[in-house]
């Protein structure tokens, strides 16, 4: 996406959706699995330059998978206060994307296009730097 175009988009503060602390990172080989009933999964597309700036381990592929915790901002995207899983909502999963100085946030829709808004690289920085990561001795910091 240029940049022209992800200026035009909304830009939103990622903490009206997601705070570190009901947000948490998972291995790679976790990102398949199932979160919580009220978790929704998130994945994170970085470059280079933006993973020089976060301060845990991760996939050297520059993609971080997690899950967020529904709030009333992401339910009523949603729906509802539970996951699609459970045959309830229509938020499928939300990808945000390296932009640059802008993350593109994309929320996935089972009913509906998708929803573009933008976010900063510096709230998505805190976010990921302040969340709850696990200990596992596979990931590695690329």
């Amino acid at each position: 996406m240029t940049t022209e175009k992800v200026n035009d988009l909304e830009l939103v503060r990622l903490s009206d959706y997601f705070v570190p602390e009901k947000f948490r990172t998972v291995p790679g080989e976790s990102s398949a699995l199932l979160g919580g009933v009220t978790e929704i999964q998130v994945e994170f597309n970085i470059r280079e330059k933006f993973a020089k700036r976060l301060h845990f381990d991760f996939s050297s592929l520059l993609i971080i998978y997690g899950y967020g915790q529904m709030n009333d901002k992401l339910c009523e995207i949603n729906e509802h206060k539970y996951v699609r899983y459970l045959g309830e909502g229509v938020l499928k999963r939300i990808s945000l994307n390296d932009c640059g100085e802008r993350f593109v946030m994309v929320f996935e829709l089972s009913d509906a296009p998708d929803i573009l808004k933008a976010v900063t690289a510096d709230e998505v920085e805190k976010l990921l730097n302040n969340c709850r990561h696990p200990n596992n001795e596979i990931q590695y910091r690329g």
